[in-house]
């Protein structure tokens, strides 16, 4: 009989490939929905923004509707700008990234 081990949110999330300019300025492993998530402050080119991390094979859908969702039950509200939301998927991985400001 194999034992399939689940991995800790460190080993999960252990692969994520960081720009080189980008400085991460924190980190945290949260659940949202049931779904082990990456929770990331960080800047990039003068731009400061917040970054939602998903392992792709274990979100429900990839769709849009659906990283909004997420993001809603993260950010508990429902009246959210979602223009000033990116996603992409990449790799292992799917972000939601958002709240962006200009660093002065």
């Amino acid at each position: 009989i194999e034992l399939i081990m689940s991995k800790t949110p460190e080993e999960k999330f252990n692969n994520i490939n960081i720009e080189p300019d980008t400085i991460i300025q924190s980190f945290r492993f949260i659940k949202i929905d049931g779904i082990d998530c990456r929770y990331e402050e960080w800047i990039w080119d003068g731009i400061e923004a917040e970054s939602l991390i998903f392992c792709t094979d274990e979100l429900k859908l990839t769709d849009e509707q659906y990283l909004r969702t997420l993001l809603s039950k993260f950010l508990r509200k429902d009246n959210i700008d979602f223009k000033e939301m990116t996603t992409k998927s990449s790799g292992n991985y799917t972000f939601i990234n958002f709240n962006f400001k200009i660093k002065s």
